[in-house]
């Protein structure tokens, strides 16, 4: 539910999905102390991939998404069985700007511990509104 006096609603990226209904409908607008229920008809045919969400009500996303209401959302592959296994040591990083600090899962240093030797697959989202490039990097240990 959304905070009392709080409206707001859910926008999607990357989804081939219904813009109207109770889909994808970025004129939806739930108030506070109310609930508003999506519904995404994700296709069997739809592209795999990592893409993500957030609010869009204007005036008010600003704060919302800069107060963590973002989030991924992740298509799984139809051909899951035949990708190699090691696709399934996933790792998801979602980076938000938020009055020019970087936050990496919304915390301001993300660390993974991986094993050497080992093949993973990242989920990277980036969501910056100045869409100022960044720098991600890998260190030994």
């Amino acid at each position: 539910m959304a905070p009392a006096g709080n409206p707001t609603n859910i926008h999607t990226h990357g989804l081939h999905i219904s813009g109207s209904g109770d889909a994808d409908d970025v004129t939806r607008i739930v108030h506070g102390g109310n609930c508003l229920d999506y519904t995404w008809d994700i296709l069997a045919d739809h592209p795999a991939g990592t893409h993500w969400y957030h609010p869009h009500l204007h005036y008010f996303s600003e704060k919302q998404v800069t107060g963590g209401a973002v989030g991924l959302l992740i298509v799984d592959d139809k051909f899951e069985d035949a990708l190699p296994k090691w696709t399934s040591n996933e790792l998801l990083l979602q980076i938000l700007r938020v009055n020019g600090n970087v936050f990496g899962n919304g915390k301001h240093y993300e660390v993974f511990n991986m094993e050497a030797k080992k093949w993973y697959r990242l989920r990277l989202s980036t969501v910056d509104p100045l869409a100022v490039p960044l720098e991600l990097r890998f260190t030994p240990g």
